[in-house]
């Protein structure tokens, strides 16, 4: 018969009910005819429009360990019918087999691979790609104190060597979530890790993190929209989050620990973010999102290798990064809070508010006066934040050429086209 999707209902059906206990033989012989009549082709013809084509092959492997214990069902009937006790026996231990292989090759079709599955791209960066798995309970996960349902998106990091880098990465994303939240008091959202990937090969490492409000991310509408009030209102509001992570550096030194912090505004969310910014008053909730790559270092050295945000580009690049140490440059800006304030407000430059800029540095001039004396920084001018936004254009711009390379673009005609736009558009 043509496997549709009200054989897959039923099939899913089937697995709750048939294969719970033994049934009665007319209960059990139904069973076995609805399940003996889906054939190979029917279901890989299904399979094709509902599932992922890499997967097809394995999910129709599985089947067929299925179908093979169900064969040893059927082979049973005879003496079953006989009424033998040990026919029974093996009957019920069979079919308990083959329950168990059929619920495997739902689990791969329905959890991993559902047919009302949606992978939706919400972002990503250097080393990452934010996927939102809709219809997927995966995409599910129960806080462990409250054991409420959390909807979680997934950050796909690029492929780690072996198992052992992946957990390693894995155990520190923990931590540094974890020390955000516990240590520093800056509000995360739930975070968890799941690895992918067996044996010596590589293994592929999703950061899950709880999904949040898109327009309470601070982009976009909310930035087209924000006013000089507004906007003093919210910096204000992150410069006391980075206050909260300077404090913790300064109370931790004598252990060694120090926290960095990419605080560029789309790494931030409004937690009560009502659609208007004129409405926030100070006191909201912010929620910081970038916590893929942790920024720890322990005695002075980075938990993670730095070379992790080099690995799209080029062998000749890298060699070359790590020569002049600019990956050290790199992380560098990320513990120097006057550098953070530097990079948030030339950031504004390039999301087309350069009008936002006098006053967000008239801000965090007042910020190094009292948040951060103790470290005698000299004030931030306009020159210097103009100056900053053109090297990190042009940095940008280069880090784009070179990854161009490594694609395929790279050995086609478009790759001029391609070169030529990202020296010449806007970044956004």
């Amino acid at each position: 018969m043509p496997f549709s999707d009200s054989e897959w209902e039923k099939l899913k059906e089937l697995s709750l009910k048939a294969f719970r206990g033994p049934g009665s033989f007319p209960e059990t012989l139904k069973v076995v005819e609805f399940l003996s009549a889906i054939s190979p082709e029917d279901l890989s013809e299904w399979l094709q429009g509902s599932v992922s084509p890499s997967a097809i092959g394995y999910i129709l492997r599985l089947w067929e360990e299925f179908t093979d214990s169900l064969e040893e069902v059927k082979s049973l009937w005879p003496a079953l019918e006989g009424g033998s006790p040990q026919a029974f026996r093996s009957c019920r231990q069979a079919w308990h087999t083959a329950g168990r292989k059929l619920n495997r090759v739902l689990r791969e079709i329905e959890l991993r691979m559902s047919p009302r599955l949606k992978v939706n791209l919400l972002g990503f960066g250097e080393i990452s790609r934010v996927l939102d798995l809709e219809g997927s309970a995966l995409s599910l996960w129960h806080d462990p104190e409250t054991g409420q349902p959390v909807r979680m998106v997934f950050k796909k990091m690029l492929p780690f060597p072996s198992r052992e880098a992946a957990e390693h990465h894995a155990h520190w994303y923990m931590e540094y979530n974890r020390i955000l939240r516990d240590g520093a008091g800056i509000e995360v959202p739930p975070f968890d890790v799941r690895l992918v990937g067996k044996g010596s090969g590589p293994v592929t490492a999703y950061m899950l993190q709880g999904r949040v409000n898109p327009e309470q991310v601070c982009v976009g509408r909310f930035l087209e929209q924000l006013t000089p009030s507004s906007a003093a209102v919210l910096y204000r509001m992150i410069l006391r989050e980075y206050g909260k992570v300077y404090r913790f550096n300064k109370d931790h030194a004598h252990e060694g620990i120090q926290l960095g912090i990419d605080g560029q505004i789309p790494n931030w969310a409004v937690k009560e973010y009502c659609g208007n910014p004129e409405a926030l008053i100070g006191n909201e909730t912010l929620i910081y999102l970038d916590t893929t790559v942790p920024m720890i270092r322990v005695g002075g050295k980075d938990v993670i290798d730095p070379e992790i945000y080099f690995q799209t580009l080029p062998a000749f690049a890298q060699k070359l990064i790590k020569a002049l140490k600019l990956h050290e440059e790199v992380m560098n800006r990320y513990y120097n809070f006057r550098t953070i304030m530097l990079d948030f407000i030339s950031n504004f430059i390039v999301r087309h508010r350069p009008n936002l800029v006098p006053l967000l540095v008239e801000m965090s001039n007042e910020a190094i006066r009292s948040t951060f004396q103790e470290e005698n920084w000299p004030p931030i001018t306009l020159e210097e934040v103009r100056k900053y936004y053109r090297e990190d254009v042009f940095i940008w711009r280069l880090w784009r050429s070179l990854k161009l390379l490594r694609s395929e673009k790279a050995r086609g005609f478009s790759f001029f086209g391609e070169l030529y736009s990202i020296w010449t558009k806007p970044i956004f």
